[in-house]
């Protein structure tokens, strides 16, 4: 990102799918995290350098610290998804059922141990890659592409469980 480019403008491309990442990893406390995010964003913005794919990566490695350093303060506490997090749409019809099925969905995530919670939530909730999120847990893309792989089959029999339990 040059340094000309505007905190502002990074702030309206990242936030939407930051805030998607947060509501799916920290439930209610994903706008307080968010906001203690881009402030450490906005601390240490002289000391990085890169482009824009780099600033997007080092932006949700500072907000992964930002929970990772929340879960340790409260593991006990229970967590929950609030359904307003994922649409900003009106909720009817296939809208409304849309979002029970992504809460059912990030609640089975969430069944998963932690490294493989994480890994999905980084792939398919904030959309990067594999090589992306190796470098953002400090793991070979080719780890997180098995444990994407552990986990999508965790949550596959997970699922096919439930669906046979009346």
């Amino acid at each position: 990102m040059q340094q000309s480019e505007s905190i502002d403008g990074a702030y309206e491309r990242l936030q939407p799918g930051l805030l998607r990442y947060m509501h799916a990893v920290a439930g209610p406390e994903a706008e307080d995290l968010a906001a203690q995010t881009w402030l450490d964003v906005v601390a240490a913005l002289t000391r990085f350098e890169g482009d824009e794919a780099a600033f997007r990566r080092w932006v949700f490695t500072i907000a992964r610290r930002r929970v990772a350093d929340s879960q340790r303060r409260w593991w006990r506490r229970p967590r929950t998804v609030p359904l307003d997090g994922f649409d900003q749409a009106t909720e009817s019809g296939d809208v409304a059922s849309a979002a029970v099925d992504r809460q059912r969905a990030v609640e089975h995530i969430r069944r998963l141990p932690p490294e493989l919670a994480e890994i999905v939530f980084l792939r398919v909730v904030a959309e990067f890659s594999a090589e992306e999120v190796g470098e953002i847990t400090g793991r070979p893309a080719a780890t997180v592409r098995v444990l994407q792989h552990r986990a999508l089959h965790r949550l596959a029999r997970e699922l096919q469980r439930s669906a046979e339990t009346p």
